[in-house]
């Protein structure tokens, strides 16, 4: 199984030191550490554990034990150390490291500040784009208004030219149906009289059929009776005639 590696910003965010504070620990105590590249010091950097350790005990000496970097270097490459002789350097160093850590503070806030300048950039710019867009649509919806409201003056045209067309069928047509009401009615009345008329004549003629019967029955009675009446006659005469 292959050792941990880790990334310069995970060893940044351990040891709670700047990265330009890291790269420069590593180059001014001969911290020998893994690269990406295939040959040393190609690509990028990657700190095994071991590197991590050492770097705590830098981190340790200099800070916590107030060491001097001359101090660390001996102790790195096993020389035997003298303080007295170092003091000065020691203090003087550590006010660099001060000034250091002042500057990569100032360095990442500025860094901070660029990044939200910049999305503030892209804010802005997608935002005057999203207002041109915004005003491209405006423009267009005032150019439908103005067709929708010329439209709207043809259509009320063309409605108003329609009733007048509608108008004048309606009278047309109110006219032609008057028209037919008078000569329906007038038929009408005329199939009434005709009607009357018929019922008028089918009476009469009944009425006329009637004494023509009454008057061909009683005649037809009449001719018997004085059929009979001769016969009777003849039949006495007759009589009279024999008996003598």
């Amino acid at each position: 199984m292959s050792e941990k590696l880790y990334l310069p910003k995970e060893v940044v965010n351990i040891l709670g030191i700047s990265g330009d504070l890291l790269r420069k620990w590593c180059e001014e105590f001969n911290i020998i550490t893994e690269w990406t590249g295939t040959d040393y010091g190609k690509g990028h950097r990657r700190f095994t554990k071991e590197n991590l350790e050492t770097l705590n005990s830098i981190k340790k000496k200099i800070h916590e034990q107030g060491w001097s970097w001359d101090q660390v270097k001996q102790w790195r490459n096993g020389e035997e150390m003298t303080i007295n002789d170092h003091v000065e350097r020691s203090i003087l160093e550590k006010k660099i490291d001060h000034l250091i850590e002042g500057q990569n503070q100032q360095i990442e806030f500025n860094r901070i500040l660029s990044e939200k300048l910049e999305l503030l950039t892209k804010e802005l710019i997608s935002t005057q784009k999203e207002l041109a867009i915004a005003n491209k649509e405006i423009a267009a919806t005032k150019q439908q208004m103005i067709e929708v409201k010329t439209e709207n003056k043809d259509l009320e045209a063309y409605i108003e030219n329609s009733l007048k067309k509608r108008d004048k069928v309606l009278l047309e047509n109110i006219r032609k149906t008057q028209e037919t009401l008078k000569y329906n009615s007038a038929e009408q009345e005329l199939n009434q009289n005709k009607q009357n008329f018929e019922e008028l004549i089918n009476t009469n003629l009944k009425e006329l059929l009637k004494q023509r019967d009454e008057d061909l029955l009683n005649a037809f009675t009449h001719t018997q009776k004085e059929l009979i009446k001769e016969q009777n006659q003849k039949k006495t005469l007759w009589q009279k005639l024999f008996s003598n």
